[in-house]
């Protein structure tokens, strides 16, 4: 019986050193982000540059989500309304910035600001090649006393 149950463990050795022996470490890994290489499961300098342009990405997606101002239905109305917006008589469009409302007829266009000091951020999305080469610059604020 000892003879038996040595047998069956050297059988069971030599098939876990067989597979340990046959067990290779991932060179290059697919994900969603690209492919991401180890070199004996490290990470390259590709690889860890790829991956803290992922963090940095994922850390901005979540600052901007963080900092978009919660809104009350009120103020979703206002905002979805200005959508369109009134058009100028020259195509232009003019924009009411600040806290209290600039009257019934320019609504549509009247973003409500915090009653004080503030600060306001351009965000285009999808820009076009103008923008991205300097040529588009952003129409001068006017302040309207």
């Amino acid at each position: 019986m000892k003879h038996t149950v040595t047998k069956a463990l050297s059988v069971v050795a030599i098939f876990v050193a067989m597979s340990l022996g046959t067990f290779v470490l991932a060179e290059t890994v697919d994900t969603r982000i690209g492919k991401l290489d180890f070199e004996l499961g490290v990470p390259t300098k590709e690889t860890v540059a790829k991956l803290y342009d992922e963090l940095d990405f994922q850390r901005a997606c979540q600052l901007y989500l963080w900092a978009l101002p919660t809104v009350d239905t009120v103020q979703l109305r206002l905002y979805s309304t200005f959508v369109s917006g009134s058009r100028d008589a020259d195509g232009g469009l003019t924009l009411y910035i600040q806290h209290e409302s600039p009257g019934k007829d320019k609504e549509s266009n009247w973003l409500p600001a915090p009653n004080g000091t503030f600060i306001m951020v351009m965000r285009i999305y999808w820009p076009k090649p103008e923008v991205l080469d300097g040529r588009w610059k952003a129409p001068p604020l006017e302040r309207v006393k």
